[in-house]
């Protein structure tokens, strides 16, 4: 028996790095996809981030909210939060205030009472239009217009735009 048939295959290295090169600029797009930032999932996290800042501002200030939301100074909100104080369109990139509906009570408020609001906004997978809500309890959920209407009817027995 000869001793090159009983050698087993092993590839070469440079066999390896081809393949391994390869692989990469394969899966490269699969990674730049998952990297880039859905304007989104950010305008929720800020809406999240609101949230802490609002409770901490409540905890020291009699359980009241701050009159505008600019009031979370560099004490409640980290250097880098504060720019995003502004709601930035994800199709038009075009910039805009939250709505902030402030309330005295902070504590007391019931868990589905909206805090603050994205304006309208119409994504291109959601042909109506539809609104990022932060509430009491901290959670942050995309609702549509009607139903945000009726919860601004609810809170505060008029409608807002």
């Amino acid at each position: 028996m000869s001793t090159d048939a009983s050698r087993k295959y092993r590839p070469s290295k440079g066999f390896l790095v081809t393949i391994g090169v390869i692989a990469f600029f394969l899966l490269l797009p699969i990674w730049s996809t998952t990297s880039e930032k859905n304007p989104k999932v950010l305008a929720m996290a800020n809406l999240r981030q609101f949230w802490f800042a609002l409770s901490l501002y409540a905890e020291k200030h009699e359980d009241r909210l701050p009159p505008l939301l600019s009031k979370l100074t560099l004490d409640y909100m980290d250097s880098a939060a504060l720019p995003k104080l502004r709601y930035v369109d994800p199709d038009s990139g075009r910039r805009y205030d939250w709505l902030y509906y402030p309330r005295d009570g902070f504590s007391a408020l019931p868990a589905d009472t909206i805090l603050a609001a994205s304006p309208t906004t119409i994504t291109r997978k959601e042909r109506s239009p539809t609104r990022l809500v932060l509430y009491r309890d901290g959670s942050v959920t995309s609702i549509d217009e009607d139903a945000f209407q009726s919860a601004l009817l609810k809170a505060f027995g008029s409608p807002s735009g």
